[in-house]
């Protein structure tokens, strides 16, 4: 009886493994050795990638950057031409103000940046402001000192004021 139990026992382990075991396959098509030939069995389907989705961006965040793309041509030579300036520019936060950046302890010849600006054509790029701004020192933690402010009125003439 103890003899029977045992064989039992191990039918019943053999039985749960095999159904276990036949669980835990996925069905992927017919098995390798069904007789099919290889070109016809069905490979299984990929898992779909994530793809990473852009950020969506606001009407203003778009219009800055094609404004920025027609810009960077025109903002590249005015750079170049401002460097023996002892200056920098970039877009302010408006997208119609071109902000000029004067390094500490240059002197600010505001005709002669405006005159650089104005000669290079700003307005074609949708500029109707130039701000002339002397940089802070490194590490003060003051905002940059407005120097002068150029700006186009209705007739497309260019009125400078200064600070």
């Amino acid at each position: 009886m103890r003899v029977l139990a045992v064989f039992l026992g191990v039918g019943v382990a053999v039985l749960v493994g095999l159904t276990l075991w036949r669980l835990w396959q996925t069905p992927n098509g017919p098995a390798p050795n069904s007789g099919e030939p290889p070109s016809e069995r069905v490979a299984p389907a990929a898992a779909p990638v994530a793809s990473e989705l852009p950020v969506p961006r606001t009407a203003e965040e778009r219009e800055r950057v094609a404004y920025a793309a027609q810009r960077r041509g025109f903002l590249v030579e005015l750079q170049q031409a401002l460097t023996p300036l002892r200056a920098a520019c970039h877009t302010g936060k408006r997208l119609d103000t071109l902000e000029i950046l004067v390094e500490p302890g240059a002197e600010a010849d505001v005709e002669a940046l405006r005159d650089t600006v104005l000669n290079m054509n700003a307005s074609a790029f949708g500029y109707a402001r130039i701000c002339i701004l002397r940089k802070p020192a490194p590490g003060s933690g003051i905002p940059a000192e407005l120097v002068a402010e150029v700006t186009r009125n209705e007739d497309g003439r260019w009125i400078t004021f200064l600070r």
